[in-house]
């Protein structure tokens, strides 16, 4: 199986996540794009209080490049990894200047338990 998160616990993770317009398959504009979050858990029915890994835009959370390609880039640093080894789904939401909210990505990550550790 693919993961469009692929990493080992404790590493740094950066991840470019593409968002498409559902519509028109073309990359989502985030042009007014006001609230985003991305969260990742060992599933969706996880309690909000034990979901691990949690970011918002601005936090750990960005835009990358113009608004009108559609990416987040998503950054979590190698502390927010460890112990954390195991298959997560995780999903990102947006919401837009007008008050449209989206689930704009949901699918599995692997995060695989690392030798080299301290």
């Amino acid at each position: 199986m693919r993961y469009s998160i692929d990493t080992v616990a404790g590493d740094t993770v950066i991840a470019d996540l593409a968002l498409v317009d559902d519509t028109t398959g073309e990359p989502a504009d985030l042009t007014s794009l006001d609230q985003a979050r991305w969260w990742a858990a060992p599933a969706p029915t996880t309690p909000i209080d034990l979901v691990p890994l949690k970011k918002v835009l601005g936090g750990g959370l960005v835009v990358l490049g113009a608004a009108t390609d559609g990416i987040l880039r998503l950054t979590l640093d190698a502390g927010e990894t460890s112990g954390l080894a195991g298959i997560y789904y995780h999903e990102v939401e947006v919401v837009f200047a007008d008050g449209t909210l989206r689930t704009a990505v949901y699918d599995p990550i692997r995060i695989r338990p690392g030798l080299v550790r301290d």
